[in-house]
């Protein structure tokens, strides 16, 4: 399998999630070290390793740095 079409398949993933009632999906994408931000009723969000992550309602208080993040990758 492509790693675009295992990404692809998170997305619906995420979509069904959504529809299911989860308020918040993070998918995180270590190869273009970037997350998409899910949450009903909006756009798709995409946040690169200069953006902080944060819970929204979801988890209020969270943040996460994502240079952080992506730096145990290096």
């Amino acid at each position: 399998m492509s790693f675009d079409k295992a990404v692809a398949e998170v997305s619906v993933k995420a979509a069904d999630y959504l529809e299911a009632g989860t308020p918040l999906v993070w998918v995180v994408d270590p190869h273009s070290r970037q997350v998409m931000v899910y949450q009903p009723g909006q756009a798709v969000t995409t946040l690169s390793a200069a953006d902080t992550l944060d819970g929204a309602d979801v988890l209020p208080g969270f943040t996460l740095p994502l240079s952080r993040l992506f730096a145990e990758l290096d």
